[in-house]
C-alpha cells in the first residue's frame, strides 16, 4: 500500500478503479431506464438545456456505446485533466464539451472517457440528485459496494493506496524497482463516470 511506510494493504484499502467505473455508470444509466427516468434514444438536450448546438442529437445509447463522437484524451491530457477537482461532473465538461465532435453522432465507434463524463451529467439531470447521490442510490448500495467513492471522498472504515507513477515499460534503460516515485498531483475524480471512483 505504501512503499516509504512499508504499511500493507489490507482488505480495507481503496484502489482507483480507472474505466471500470463506465460499467458502474452505464449500470446506473439502465437502472434508470428501468424507473423510467432515463430514455437511451432522446436527446440530451432534453435532460441538458445549456449545452452547445453540436452536441445536439447525441443520445445516452450513443455515450454508453463510444458511438457520441465526443472526443477522447489528446496527448498529455490524461494528466492535465487529473490535476483538478470538482464537486460535481457539469463542472468537468468545460475540458471537451466546446471542441468539435470527432464524428456525426451515430456513424462511428470510438472511445471515449470524456463521453461518459457528459452521460455522468445526463444520469445527474434524470436523477434529480447530485451524480454521486446518483450512484450511491441506483449501484452502490443495492450491489452492497460499501467502499466505492468518487476520489477524495472519504469513506469511513477503508483507507487509500498510495497511487505511484511506473517508468515507462518500452524504455529497457528504465528499472521499475528503482523509479516508481509516489505522485500526488494525480487525482482522477474529474473523471467521474469515466474512471473517478476507488
Amino acid at each position: 500500500m505504501d512503499l516509504e511506510s512499508q504499511a500493507p494493504a489490507t482488505p480495507q484499502t481503496r484502489y482507483r478503479v480507472y474505466s471500470i467505473a463506465k460499467a458502474m455508470t452505464a449500470t446506473a444509466a439502465m437502472r434508470l431506464v428501468e424507473l423510467e427516468r432515463l430514455d437511451l434514444d432522446t436527446r440530451v438536450e432534453t435532460y441538458l438545456s445549456d449545452l452547445p448546438d453540436h452536441v445536439h442529437g447525441i443520445t445516452a445509447r450513443q455515450l454508453m456505446g463510444h458511438r457520441s463522437g465526443i472526443r477522447h484524451y489528446r496527448q498529455g491530457e490524461w494528466i492535465s485533466v487529473s490535476h483538478r477537482d470538482c464537486a460535481s461532473p457539469t463542472d468537468a465538461l468545460e475540458d471537451f464539451i466546446n471542441d468539435p465532435l470527432d464524428n456525426e453522432p451515430g456513424t462511428a465507434m470510438a472511445y471515449s472517457t470524456f463521453g461518459y463524463v457528459l452521460l455522468s451529467v445526463v444520469i445527474e439531470a434524470a436523477y434529480g440528485q447530485l451524480y454521486e447521490k446518483a450512484m450511491q442510490d441506483l449501484v452502490f448500495t443495492p450491489a452492497g459496494m460499501t467502499a466505492t467513492a468518487i476520489e477524495g471522498r472519504e469513506v469511513s472504515g477503508f483507507d487509500t493506496a498510495t497511487f505511484y507513477v511506473a517508468p515507462d515499460p518500452n524504455d529497457p534503460e528504465d528499472d521499475w524497482f528503482a523509479t516508481v516515485d509516489w505522485d500526488p498531483s494525480i487525482n482522477a475524480s474529474r473523471k467521474f463516470g469515466g474512471g473517478g471512483f476507488l
